[in-house]
């Protein structure tokens, strides 16, 4: 499972999930969350299963935001 392979990944991590996806159900951000120490996730309800095509300026700003703190 793909929790296993990331559990304890200390590279800083953003994840980006849209909370109507349809094919992989929100909840996997949860389960990421808690595995990852160095993560921020990004959910959105009106995001669709690829926020970068569907909302590209709400997930640009999302990253920037995010290299921000990284750095």
């Amino acid at each position: 499972m793909l929790e296993n392979e990331l559990k304890g990944l200390p590279t800083p991590t953003l994840i980006l999930w849209g909370d109507s996806d349809r094919l992989v159900d929100v909840s996997g951000a949860t389960v990421l969350k808690s595995v990852m120490p160095n993560r921020r996730c990004h959910s959105d309800a009106r995001r669709r299963p690829h926020p970068m095509v569907e909302k590209p300026e709400d997930s640009a700003n999302a990253f920037l935001h995010f290299r921000n703190l990284a750095s």
